[in-house]
């Protein structure tokens, strides 16, 4: 595994992208969370999961979704940084 790492390969499980603003559509629109997996192809806690830090990092006034959806592979917190 150190070999590996040496030679910049990435270890361990391939990260789900799963679109936040998909998740809350569908949720507002009443569709039960195990059909919203089935739909986007995820696990039930992935899919609640996105729907989390979609509400917490609007409530905490930082960017929004679809600019965090746009940098796909940034994580939310550490765009905030990045912005002050």
């Amino acid at each position: 595994m150190r070999n590996a790492r040496a030679k910049g390969k990435r270890l361990g499980r391939p990260r789900t992208f799963v679109s936040e603003s998909k998740v809350t559509a569908l949720r507002d629109s009443g569709v039960s969370w195990r059909a919203i997996a089935e739909k986007l192809g995820v696990g039930m806690g992935t899919a609640y999961r996105a729907s989390q830090r979609a509400v917490r990092h609007a409530h905490k006034g930082g960017c929004t979704v679809a600019h965090w959806e746009q940098q796909r592979g940034v994580s939310p917190c550490s765009l905030q940084r990045k912005a002050k």
